[in-house]
């Protein structure tokens, strides 16, 4: 049995994988290993959670998610311009996703976007965005709220 943490992450992950299905975009769960060359992914990470106190047995949770998009192009090839893409694939899918079963009573995409870049071997960018998820548990367990 694993965790309302995440059991919200693999549903983040599969929703986003679906959205790009066919795409030839990796997506992976906590991955740290780099991306290879000409190839896009996107990575969904658990990042950080807190929770408020009890209250009637439920304690509810705020958790972090950070779904980071990345490509990595040939030289002459623009990454910013295949990460662009991956955004605006994943922007609805996040607005759009219902994870009420797991017990979340609300998320929304933060606030902007945080940008990296590298061209040690070939070019890289990457799209940082944080989901916020509000779900609920029973006091004295990490499973969903049911």
């Amino acid at each position: 049995m694993t965790t309302a943490y995440v059991q919200i992450q693999n549903a983040i992950a599969q929703a986003t994988a679906q959205a790009l299905e066919g795409g030839g975009t990796s997506v992976f769960e906590n991955r740290l290993r780099p991306v290879a060359a000409g190839k896009n992914a996107v990575v969904v990470r658990l990042e950080q959670s807190s929770a408020d106190r009890v209250v009637s047995g439920a304690k509810d949770h705020r958790t972090l998610y950070v779904i980071e998009c990345y490509a990595r192009t040939p030289a002459g090839l623009d990454p910013v311009t295949e990460v662009d893409k991956l955004l605006e694939l994943i922007h609805p899918v996040l607005e759009g996703l219902d994870l009420s079963a797991l017990a979340v009573m609300d998320s929304q995409l933060n606030a902007g976007t945080k940008w990296q870049f590298d061209d040690a071997d070939a070019q890289l960018a990457c799209a940082i965005v944080g989901f916020e998820v509000m779900h609920r548990t029973p006091a004295n367990s990490l499973q969903p709220w049911t």
